[in-house]
């Protein structure tokens, strides 16, 4: 059973951990390797980081997800919204805050692939930024709802054998 958060305690960790990717975003960060999508190697392209205002509800880190399946290069840009409010779950259940991943269509628009729910432990105080960010991709990526990523994967280039 996962430990329970509470909705207050997880916006505060969800507001706590966005500063640090912000700051963590200013400094240009490297490449994320290490990822694994169906069995292929992954890496995450950090892009920017967008803080919340007037247009965008809520604090948001986008990546390019880069998939190699040996014979091509694929990329879909996903982002990593810090969702600091209480919604509704496709099962009809409550849920508090989260972490909403989206990716981005043809014509720039988000189209929600999962909400990743944040409990007692999953965000600790002694891990960097990069820690955090990997975590969370490798939970995207044993989530089901993972498929919906890939009506939106963009050729990149033909790899050669």
């Amino acid at each position: 059973m996962v430990p329970a958060i509470t909705a207050t305690s997880a916006i505060e960790q969800l507001q706590t951990q966005s500063l640090q990717l912000k700051s963590w975003f200013e400094h240009r960060p490297d490449t994320i390797h290490g990822l694994c999508v169906r069995k292929y190697p992954a890496w995450l392209e950090p892009q920017c980081f967008f803080k919340a205002n007037d247009h965008i509800p809520f604090d948001t880190a986008r990546f390019n997800l880069m998939m190699n399946n040996s014979q091509h290069l694929w990329q879909v840009t996903l982002d990593m919204v810090f969702y600091m409010k209480r919604r509704v779950t496709d099962e009809g259940r409550v849920a508090d805050a989260s972490i909403l991943f989206t990716v981005l269509d043809d014509k720039d628009q988000p189209r929600v692939v999962d909400y990743l729910p944040v409990w007692e432990g999953s965000i600790t105080d002694n891990e960097s930024p990069e820690q955090w960010v990997d975590f969370w991709f490798k939970r995207l990526t044993k989530s089901p709802r993972l498929r919906r990523i890939f009506a939106y994967k963009k050729y990149v280039e033909e790899l050669e054998s």
